[in-house]
């Protein structure tokens, strides 16, 4: 009889520990693994990957990797370092995220577009 109570414990410990697990991510720790990605994009000398899949280019704008100089990655590359140290500020709709670097003449805003963040400035 003491065994029925032991396993439903158990049982109910593996459904909380696996609903925890579930949980979305919230913007914050989401932008996280995408500052940490594009650095490690940046560092290994891609910079067609962060153009590519990470950032938004309007349609009326012909950017492409050429434009997106060395020296132009190297403070992209700054600029996200110092944002990691920052918390972002939020939007009510949690589609758009700004960081304020104090190395940065602007603020780095990131929108969510298609379930991924995406440099927007």
């Amino acid at each position: 009889m003491n065994l029925i109570p032991w396993r439903l414990c158990l049982l109910l410990l593996a459904l909380t520990v696996l609903l925890l697990g579930c949980q979305k991510a919230t913007p914050e720790e989401e932008i996280q693994q995408t500052l940490d990605q594009m650095i490690a994009i940046i560092e290994s000398g891609n910079k067609d990957k962060v153009l590519q899949e990470y950032a938004i280019i309007p349609p009326n704008q012909n950017i492409s990797t050429r434009d997106f100089s060395d020296d132009k990655a190297q403070a992209l590359l700054l600029y996200l370092k110092e944002a990691k140290r920052t918390t972002p500020i939020v939007s009510e709709d949690q589609t758009k995220l700004r960081f304020i670097v104090p190395s940065s003449r602007r603020e780095l805003v990131f929108q969510k577009d298609d379930g991924q963040w995406k440099l927007n400035n």
